[in-house]
């Protein structure tokens, strides 16, 4: 079975690798070895791309080199489906910031990754996640919604997309409600000159019209969240508005969606465009995820202090994830540790740098075992992972 079709010209970026089918390689816990985890940087355009085959074609020479010197019996031809694609030209004319690659002997997946992954590949009994860690944690993925006086829309941002969606019900501009805030504020101005005529038509002064206007403009808020709640509620992503702040004031009001960012895109979204407003909301995506590492990390290193549910040991983590114990998991992406793991005989022995076929990447597993049993990893660099080891786990009980 292939993700990706390698016989059709590709019109744009090839696909990206799918989540939903990485998901479903973790649940076949014990496919038989070998297969092979690839993840490569790709140059996306210019004369650099050209050298992106050339990467591939080193990576296979190295994978062989390394089977044949440990003496890991690859089927015949295994390799065979990635070199067809090192003279792929329209293949490589249309990547993005990385290629991810799982094979084994009954399937071959291969997809775009939305950021440039470190150099990897690896042999298992089953997919290794580490180089796709970034696409199950969602760090950046949002909805954005755009309330400007032209128009009101909310977009999906999903890694390198940044998509309008369509919402029933929901008003499609600020200006028709505004408009009344203008008026009044107009008509004040005129009620403060020296002789005001109040036969003058346009002259109504203070008051009453002035609270029923602001009731039409709380109305309008409200619609907007109503429409906007209805159509996202099931989702656990951030809400992130582009606005000017006292827009921001008046929504945080309206507002019923439990996920709603407290910082805002601040500005007015017309004067900007898309991948202006996508890249202003993905850095206020980041900040969220580095205050909520540190959130985790407080929490662990309390948990821990008082021998509660935090855990740092990498042996007994590794049992902790097999067995659906582990709530979040906050690792080294880059730390390299084989072990032997039987976690039904409470095994696990670490190899000390020793390849063996049978062995399995701790952190790898860890990850892996984690997110199988529904619990949210974080890859992270070594000085935001609490305590001294390159793991740190907080249990579900």
């Amino acid at each position: 079975m292939a993700w990706l079709r390698l016989d059709i010209p590709l019109m744009s970026e090839i696909d990206l690798l799918p989540v939903d089918m990485l998901k479903e390689q973790l649940k076949e816990a014990d496919q038989r070895f070998p297969t092979l985890t690839l993840a490569m940087p790709m140059a996306k355009a210019g004369r650099d791309s050209l050298g992106n085959p050339t990467r591939l074609k080193h990576n296979l020479q190295d994978i062989e080199r390394f089977a044949e010197e440990k003496n890991f019996n690859l089927p015949k031809n295994f390799l065979e489906p990635l070199q067809g694609l090192l003279d792929n030209y329209d293949f490589w004319q249309h990547q993005r910031h990385g290629l991810g690659i799982v094979l084994n002997e009954d399937s071959l997946v291969v997809g775009g990754l939305p950021y440039e992954p470190d150099e990897y590949w690896a042999f298992d009994r089953t997919m290794r996640i580490l180089p796709f860690l970034p696409l199950f944690e969602q760090a950046l993925d949002a909805y954005v919604l755009l309330l400007a006086k032209g128009h009101v829309a909310l977009y999906r941002l999903h890694n390198e997309q940044f998509e309008k969606v369509d919402v029933p019900g929901m008003p499609t501009s600020l200006s028709e409600a505004m408009k009344f805030r203008e008026n009044i504020d107009n008509l004040q101005v005129r009620s403060q000159s020296p002789t005001p005529q109040v036969d003058d038509p346009k002259f109504y002064g203070p008051g009453g019209d002035e609270e029923h206007q602001e009731r039409k403009i709380k109305e309008f808020f409200d619609r907007v969240d109503a429409a906007v709640c209805k159509k996202i509620n099931s989702s656990n992503l951030p809400l992130i508005l582009a606005c000017l702040p006292e827009h921001h004031g008046r929504y945080e009001k309206a507002n019923r969606y439990a996920h709603l960012a407290k910082s805002f895109v601040d500005g007015n979204p017309d004067a900007k465009k898309p991948a202006q407003l996508a890249e202003e909301a993905r850095e206020i995506l980041r900040q969220m995820r580095k205050e909520r590492l540190d959130q985790i990390g407080q929490q662990i290193n309390q948990e821990i202090a008082r021998g509660g549910r935090g855990e740092q040991d990498p042996q007994q983590l590794a049992l902790d994830a097999h067995f659906g114990r582990v709530e979040v998991c906050v690792v080294d992406p880059h730390f390299r540790q084989n072990a032997e793991i039987d976690p039904e005989e409470n095994h696990v022995k670490l190899l000390n740098g020793e390849v063996k076929a049978e062995a399995t990447d701790l952190a790898d597993y860890i990850a892996r075992e984690t997110i199988r049993n529904s619990g949210h990893v974080i890859a992270a660099d070594p000085h935001d992972i609490p305590g001294t080891r390159p793991f740190a786990g907080l249990l579900r009980y």
